[in-house]
């Protein structure tokens, strides 16, 4: 298990899509393309919103100090055959992720699905996308 957290991604300003070691920057005049109901490869999920990140190990792992009761939950059904895209708050929605290149990030609901289906091994999960383009 590693000690440092996913990768998280910022909005700044500026038109380009910039990489560091544990951020991404994203330009304000890059364009976004809404993408429903999308079939995503897991272990292409590298990273989250900066509110989130620190919840997690960058092998998406929680944290020992996180002891939250829906990763619990959502862990336990999951293992025992539930499907990974049936866990939403309020019905079903998919996470919501940002697709900048060939990688995803987590943007508001989802942190648990993919932290569990990075831990399980899961391979595939349905998820909507924001595709982010950049002049």
């Amino acid at each position: 298990m590693s000690s440092s957290s996913v990768k998280w991604y910022v909005y700044v300003p500026g038109n380009k899509i910039t990489r560091h070691n544990s951020f991404v920057e994203i330009g304000d005049d890059c364009k976004k393309i809404l993408r429903r109901k999308q079939k995503v490869e897991v272990p292409k999920i590298v990273g989250t919103s900066n509110l989130s990140a620190h919840q997690f190990n960058s092998d998406w792992s929680p944290k020992p100090e996180m002891h939250d009761r829906r990763y619990k939950k959502i862990y336990k059904a999951v293992s025992q055959g539930k499907h990974i895209d049936y866990f939403s708050r309020g019905g079903k929605f998919y996470p919501r992720l940002l697709k900048i290149g060939n990688e995803y990030y987590v943007e508001g609901d989802g942190n648990h699905r993919v932290s569990v289906a990075h831990v399980l091994g899961i391979k595939e999960m349905t998820a909507d996308l924001i595709e982010i383009v950049c002049p």
